[in-house]
């Protein structure tokens, strides 16, 4: 009720990110106090309840800073690209969010993995001795994350453009990391790998 009085939108946004994570904290805490009240003999067992709470307090934590990205996005990012008379950063706002969201999980499972005493630095060696494996068989999908990228950066056209790429002639509705939706003058839905946009001959009828 404090926060609702203020002026301020960021203290909304910080106690709507952390009101779920501080429930499920009252969860841990349950868990603390009951092997404390049981008090467990077995050192494994306790090794092992611990174990487990440090790895929902990392959850906890990372949970927490996923809403607190999401809920910036939405009430602080969001409204200022809507205001902007450019379509680029509509484009890029769910891309970017998608990227922190994930690089927020990715970092929680290492301290999850280091938590159980796994050795994350050859854990990482073998995963990017892996990366360059899947890097090798995944090379069109990589070509059309950069296809994406070179789309996002160089803007031969945005959302809501008409343009026309091999035989296709249509609105752009959606650009992505890997496809580009075209709405054709028919009006079906063609999905286009990036990868063939970023390397073909693009009409930009909008542009005319």
């Amino acid at each position: 009720k404090i926060a609702a009085k203020t002026k301020n939108e960021f203290d909304d946004l910080l106690i709507e990110a952390a009101a779920k994570p501080i429930g499920f904290l009252f969860v841990i805490a349950g868990i603390y106090a009951g092997s404390q009240f049981l008090t467990p003999t077995n050192p494994a067992v306790v090794a092992g309840i611990f174990d487990i709470m440090g790895v929902l307090i990392i959850f906890n934590i990372a949970w927490f800073l996923i809403r607190i990205v999401a809920g910036f996005i939405h009430v602080f990012i969001k409204p200022l690209a809507e205001k902007s008379e450019s379509k680029f950063d509509d484009q890029i706002i769910p891309v970017l969010s998608k990227i922190s969201k994930f690089a927020i999980a990715l970092i929680a499972l290492i301290l999850m993995l280091d938590n159980f005493g796994f050795d994350v630095i050859t854990l990482l060696a073998g995963l990017g001795i892996a990366g360059v494996a899947v890097a090798f068989a995944a090379q069109e999908t990589i070509s059309d994350v950069f296809g994406g990228i070179s789309i996002f950066t160089s803007r031969p056209f945005v959302v809501g453009d008409q343009i026309e790429i091999d035989s296709t002639q249509g609105v752009v509705e959606q650009v992505g990391l890997r496809y580009t939706r075209i709405r054709d003058l028919d009006g079906r839905i063609n999905v286009y790998p990036n990868r063939k946009i970023a390397t073909g001959i693009v009409k930009n009828w909008s542009s005319e």
